[in-house]
């Protein structure tokens, strides 16, 4: 593959032109000097805080949902998944500092949206979106601006169950 100065993109020869690079290339650029790295760190937790902090996140808005939905789990293994989830993704992710919850909550719902095959999650996440103060208009609102990216049917797929809170089937 080579780079082709005249065109975005040569189908009969696999070439990619300037056209097709460049937008990438700036968008890169203009990344690397708006954003001063290392990161700073973001984390607010410490390890052995980590169940308590994420539950104190979690159980507002999804209550013991997850815990009762694993319950059918052989018992010595019933409560690693939900402590896994609560530790992992709300103690270590939720806690940390830059987006508020209704914003994570949001950005989750897209996330699973976009991923597919996530139907069970997305009406919890609907849910939790509620909860934690984002409206169904919003949350269909950000569905529509999915679509170019993932696609018809996993956004209406995602916009089904959020309208299923305001009108169960």
């Amino acid at each position: 593959m080579r780079l082709c100065p005249t065109q975005a993109w040569e189908p009969e020869s696999g070439n990619f032109g300037i056209g097709a690079v460049l937008p990438g290339t700036i968008f890169i650029a203009i990344v690397a000097v708006a954003i001063s790295l290392p990161l700073a760190a973001q984390a607010t937790v410490a390890e052995h805080e980590r169940f308590e902090r994420g539950r104190a996140i979690q159980h507002p808005l999804y209550g013991d949902a997850i815990r009762d939905n694993l319950a059918a789990l052989p018992e010595d293994l019933r409560g690693a998944v939900p402590r896994l989830l609560t530790e992992f993704c709300f103690g270590d992710f939720y806690t940390r500092s830059g987006l508020d919850i209704a914003r994570r909550e949001l950005l989750v719902l897209c996330l699973l949206a976009a991923l597919g095959g996530a139907d069970v999650q997305l009406r919890g996440h609907a849910a939790g979106n509620l909860k934690a103060g984002n409206s169904v208009r919003l949350q269909i609102a950000a569905m529509i601006h999915c679509l170019p990216y993932i696609g018809f049917p996993r956004a209406l797929n995602a916009i089904r169950a959020i309208n299923q809170l305001s009108s169960p089937e």
